[in-house]
Formats: C-alpha cells, sequence, structure tokens
C-alpha cells in the first residue's frame, strides 16, 4: 500500500526532507507544488554552497533561482575554488550572472588559483557578461590572483584563439571550452574594456607587459584590429616592458611563429610615433632584432630604414646591427647591403674588437656577402682584442 507524501505528518516529513541531499529537496519542491511550503522551510534550513556553484557552473537557472530565494548567499565563495558568479560568468550564464548580481554577489572576491568573475568572462569574449558586470559597477582595471587585468587576458587567448581555431589549442580544452549558445566577440570584449576607462599602458604583475605588448607577444599578424583599437584609446606605442622594451621592439622574425603580415602591424605602429631608435636593456633597438633573422627580417629592415633607423647604434657588448646580419651561415646579402647602403660602418667593432667581417668569415657566410663588405671597405688587416684578424685565419 503506497503512502502519499501529502498524508504524513508534517514534522515527519521534514524529518525525511531533513536527511535528503539538497538536490532531492529541490526535486521534491519542484515536482509537489504542494509540499512547496515544507520543502522550502527545510532548504532554508540547508548548506547550499556547494549547489549553488554547481547549477551556476551547468547553467541551471531555475535551482540557482531557487536556492537564491530559500536564503543561499549570492557572494559565498571557497578557496581555492572561487565564486559561483566566476563559475558562472566562465561558463557564458548571462541570466544566472544577473540573478546573482541582483542577489548581492561581490564582483570582487580573488584568492589564489581564482579569477575575478570579470577575468573569467573576458578571455572568453563574453562581451554581454561583460557588459553587464561593468554597468554594476565592477572595477575594469582589477587584476586577478595571477595578476592580470580582463584586457590583457583578452589579448592573450584572442591571439591564441584566432590561431589555433578549430585545432590543436581547442582540442586540449584549453579555455576554448565554450558555451555554443553564447554570443562573444574578441573586438567587442576589449572595446567595452575601454570604454570603461580600462587603461592599455598598464603593467600585468606576472608578465609585467602592457596590454601592446600582449599583443605583440600573442601572434600579433593576427592582432591587428587589436592593436589599431589599443592606439585608438590611447595606447602608447613606446611603453616600456620590465625587460625595456617597446612593442616594435617585440616583433621578431627569428620567432618560429613569425608571419610576414607582421609588417602591417609595424608600419601602424610607426605612423602612430613608435620610436625605433629605442633601446631595451641590452641596448638592442628593432633593427637589431630584424637585422639577426636572416631572410626573414628583409621587409622589416626596409621599414625601418625608411623611417630613420639607426643603422650604427650599438648595444651593450657593441654589437652593431651589421654586426648581427652576417653573424651566422644563412645571412642574407639583402640586408646586409642595405645596411651597408644606409650608411652602417663596415669596420666598426664589438667591445670584444670583432669587425662584422671578423664575424662574417667566423660563421662561414656565403661569399657575396663577404665581397659586399669588401665592397664598401672592410679591412681585413683590423685586428680584435686577441690580436687576431682577417689575414690570419
Amino acid at each position: 500500500m503506497s503512502i502519499s507524501l501529502l498524508s504524513l505528518p508534517t514534522e515527519l516529513l521534514f524529518a525525511i526532507l531533513a536527511e535528503l541531499e539538497v538536490e532531492d529537496v529541490i526535486s521534491v519542491l519542484e515536482t509537489h507544488p504542494d509540499l512547496y511550503q515544507v520543502s522550502y522551510w527545510c532548504l532554508r534550513k540547508r548548506r547550499h554552497r556547494l549547489c549553488l556553484r554547481s547549477y551556476s557552473t551547468s547553467g541551471n537557472t531555475s535551482r540557482v533561482r531557487i536556492l537564491l530565494e530559500a536564503g543561499a548567499k549570492a557572494d559565498d565563495w571557497s578557496f581555492p575554488f572561487g565564486s559561483s558568479l566566476a563559475d558562472a560568468a566562465a561558463n557564458g550564464h548571462e541570466e544566472i550572472v544577473k540573478l546573482l548580481l541582483d542577489h548581492g554577489a561581490r564582483m570582487d572576491h580573488n584568492g589564489h588559483f581564482v579569477h575575478h568573475p570579470l577575468q573569467a568572462a573576458a578571455p572568453k569574449g563574453y562581451f554581454a557578461i561583460v557588459n553587464l558586470m561593468l554597468d554594476y559597477g565592477v572595477d575594469v582595471n582589477s587584476k586577478s590572483a595571477f595578476g592580470h587585468t580582463a584586457l590583457t587576458e583578452t589579448i592573450r587567448y584572442k591571439g591564441q584563439y584566432s590561431y589555433h581555431k578549430g585545432g590543436p589549442w581547442m582540442g586540449r580544452g584549453r579555455c576554448l571550452h565554450r558555451r555554443s549558445k553564447t554570443p562573444f566577440s574578441y573586438y567587442d570584449t576589449m572595446k567595452l574594456l575601454l570604454e570603461y576607462g580600462a587603461n592599455p599602458d598598464r603593467i600585468s604583475q606576472s608578465e609585467a607587459n602592457p596590454a601592446l605588448h600582449m599583443a605583440m607577444i600573442n601572434y600579433p599578424h593576427l592582432q591587428q584590429d587589436t592593436v589599431g583599437l589599443l592606439l585608438e584609446y590611447g595606447a602608447n606605442p613606446n611603453a616600456r616592458n620590465e625587460y625595456d622594451a617597446t612593442p616594435l621592439r617585440l616583433i621578431d622574425p627569428t620567432n618560429p611563429i613569425y608571419d610576414p603580415r607582421c609588417t602591417e602591424i609595424a608600419n601602424l605602429l610607426l605612423d602612430h610615433g613608435a620610436d625605433v631608435n629605442a633601446q631595451d636593456n641590452d641596448g638592442r633597438t628593432p633593427i637589431h632584432v630584424v637585422a639577426s633573422a636572416d631572410g626573414h627580417g628583409e621587409a622589416l629592415t626596409e621599414i625601418y630604414l625608411a623611417h630613420k633607423a639607426d643603422v650604427n647604434v650599438a648595444d651593450l657588448d657593441g654589437v652593431t646591427p651589421l654586426h648581427l646580419a652576417v653573424a651566422g651561415p644563412l645571412a642574407n646579402s639583402r640586408v646586409v647591403e642595405l645596411l651597408l647602403k644606409s650608411g652602417a660602418d663596415v669596420n666598426t667593432k664589438t667591445r670584444k674588437g670583432n669587425t662584422p667581417l671578423h664575424l662574417a668569415v667566423h660563421h662561414k657566410v656565403p661569399n657575396e656577402v663577404i665581397r659586399l663588405l669588401f665592397q664598401y671597405g672592410a679591412d681585413m688587416n683590423s685586428s680584435n682584442e686577441q690580436g687576431k684578424c682577417v689575414r690570419h685565419r
């Protein structure tokens, strides 16, 4: 003989519900409207934190609403897992984010291995959720426990998403585990952050790279819209990172992910006032970097020379762009010729006394490069600090 729950005394019913998991109590509440009052009262006596986080993550809006109405704390968080708000934001559940915010969820919870809710949504391009939190007054320049701002994180993941789209990075399940029904746009997210006052020149604690630098080290050939947007909102094209390098200095043709489209980024930075002769902590300028890149640096060398790059600037070791251009077996004769035609001193010495000819012979460069050096007056009798000249080799 079956017994209806409605026929049980309230005290017994409450005792039964008290033994159930929170999820089961909610199920009773949802499926037995006549038991709503006692189920709801029982629910108010329970701990909701883990359930609230679980439903916020999975996107169960109705159960999140029930728990909040039953007294669950919207701003509860736990170490090291974070908050329900961050979980909802990271998983693209805009309606739940609004519910939690309306019930007083804090947007500044932080801790080890935990992102602020804003940093949880922005790197996935969830612009509507970002806009919602900005409207609720979140600090647009707040930093996560890792020292990242929402802007720098968005730029980082935009580059990686653009490069690996549909490829290995998505296959590894990193960051791109995105809710398919939630619209996303990295450009709109970055623009929102900038419109609300994100500082593009603010340095990130862990990488110590401002926003433009972050674009330069994360697939710059896919970040032209990013760079243009940052410059439009006042990013300093001559800002320095922890190594005293400017964004232009970070365009590196020797990088395995270098792409010829980086020339467009270089032109964009130069058109906005980037200093082509800015030196980093080692005394190297952008033309030092491209001169050492063998054949990959030819186009950038031409661009930098057209913008009056100093071909005789020496780094802390006395190394000039010409030294670097001939310091490898794959030395590009076109780059060497461009430097020499622009006035590079063919007999300048490093701190160890080596001229470009010393290095060219040592690295067994193509004969065409040697002929160019002699054509522009290379001295084969010049000695280095060891007293050696090319004639002695």
